[in-house]
């Protein structure tokens, strides 16, 4: 009696476990993460708008989508001398002060602390939207491939080694 009690337990405690995993929809969130790039950065697009079952149309993602476009013209200066680059996480790193005058390099600092800022939320809304929060480190990679991928040439990204690498 005791057993049958016991594996009642055990069976019922798999189930709800069960039942509260969520898996993390890997080819949807590189769709999305093309559509949102696609309206940050239109050079990039591919003209075919791709669909997803992930939500991406709220007013607050809209925002912070603006937000990191309208950064682009002042980052891009950074981004084609080698000065800034992307990283695997989904964000920007300062990858060589060389080319930035002594002066400048703490307005390159906070230029970069602003996007990253904006990117974490946009990641973090997201999820939010979607009502999964627990997607946001697998988000934050998908979206770093992503941003990488449709990099142009020449500019630079940190690999998930920290290795820095030049776009071909």
């Amino acid at each position: 009696m005791r057993w049958r009690y016991a594996t009642g337990i055990m069976a019922g405690a798999l189930l709800a476990a069960c039942t509260s995993i969520s898996f993390f929809p890997q080819i949807s969130a590189q769709k999305t993460a093309d559509k949102v790039i696609d309206d940050i950065w239109p050079a990039t697009a591919t003209g075919a708008v791709p669909t997803s079952d992930i939500e991406t149309g709220t007013a607050a993602i809209a925002v912070i989508g603006k937000s990191i476009a309208q950064r682009l013209q002042r980052l891009k200066p950074y981004f084609d001398s080698g000065a800034v680059g992307l990283t695997a996480g989904g964000l920007l790193a300062v990858r060589d002060f060389g080319p930035i005058a002594a002066l400048d390099r703490a307005d390159l600092i906070a230029l970069v602390a602003e996007d990253n800022k904006d990117r974490s939320a946009l990641y973090r809304e997201i999820t939010r939207a979607n009502r999964h929060p627990e997607w946001e480190a697998d988000l934050r990679s998908t979206f770093g491939q992503r941003w990488i991928s449709r990099a142009p040439s020449g500019w630079y990204y940190r690999d998930s080694a920290a290795a820095w690498i030049r776009k071909p």
